[in-house]
């Protein structure tokens, strides 16, 4: 601003001289009152001082405006680039997150169609096994039912063929003497078989003569261990060597529990065995009854 000043007056000295001279030649062979202040202020006071100061100031306004003028230009070329750089940044993080979410979206919906084919899946398996077994004891009872017939045709009659004074025996004995084999046909509820902790423990009744077995029926301990009972394979056969699976029970039972047990076909046999697949295992058995047509 200084700098400026002080060219300003350079200029403003220049031109008043250069009137001045103009002045003076227009003068000569005349007599001129010609007064030049900026040259005789050295002789005499001046008789007009030059006023810069409104000059000055109105210099000084056309800078400002001027400066202001660009500075304004700056800032709208600086707000207009930085609008520029962030539509483009919030449009760039638009398009982002359009892509995150759409591939979110696109996650969520391949789960929910494998979630959705996953059960699909299970539906029909067990719609099928529902229907296998439907179908399964469907077949059992038409077979009951024909089994029934025919041996009623026949005119025989269910009733319980394994009376006390049958042979019995069982693969171990807790307690000689206390739990033997013939305590699960004694009629009596309180007394019970038992056998050894062993790998897969059995109990033997032999019937005499062979009988077409339809059912039967076993009666856990009274006292407790009706757990004892349990992963249970029924089996019926002419000798103990060809035995044909009646029925299975998984279990365990409860203590005092009744268990029926009907088999899945008639089977003809003299001989009935209980045995328990397993590692280690006890089998307690307080009273067997088996039903068969005669």
């Amino acid at each position: 601003m200084m700098i400026v000043r002080e060219r300003f007056t350079i200029l403003l000295f220049c031109l008043t001289y250069t009137m001045h001279m103009f002045d003076a030649k227009s003068c000569k062979g005349r007599s001129c009152d010609l007064r030049m202040p900026l040259l005789d202020n050295m002789k005499a006071p001046l008789v007009a001082e030059l006023d810069v100061s409104e000059v000055n100031r109105e210099l000084k306004q056309f800078i400002e405006i001027s400066i202001n003028s660009t500075y304004n230009e700056n800032i709208e070329e600086m707000i207009t680039k930085h609008l520029g750089l962030l539509k483009s940044m919030m449009l760039k993080e638009y398009s982002d997150e359009q892509n995150r979410t759409k591939r979110m979206y696109d996650i969520q919906i391949v789960n929910m169609m494998d979630s959705f084919k996953a059960r699909q899946d299970n539906l029909q398996k067990e719609f099928k096994e529902y229907l296998k077994k439907e179908f399964v004891d469907f077949q059992e009872s038409t077979d009951e039912w024909k089994n029934n017939i025919t041996q009623t045709l026949l005119g025989k009659s269910i009733i319980e063929v394994s009376l006390h004074g049958k042979h019995t025996e069982q693969s171990s004995e807790y307690i000689k003497i206390s739990f033997p084999a013939s305590n699960a046909i004694d009629g009596d509820l309180s007394t019970f078989s038992h056998t050894s902790s062993q790998t897969n423990p059995f109990w033997i009744l032999d019937l005499g003569t062979v009988y077409t077995v339809k059912m039967i029926e076993v009666f856990a301990r009274t006292d407790c261990c009706g757990n004892y009972i349990h992963d249970m394979d029924i089996t019926v056969g002419a000798t103990t060597n060809n035995m044909t699976l009646c029925t299975h029970y998984n279990g365990p039972a409860s203590t005092k529990e009744q268990l029926v047990l009907k088999c899945k076909k008639l089977v003809d046999g003299r001989f009935v065995k209980l045995s328990i697949s397993a590692k280690t295992a006890t089998m307690a058995l307080a009273e067997v009854k088996v039903f068969a047509f005669v």
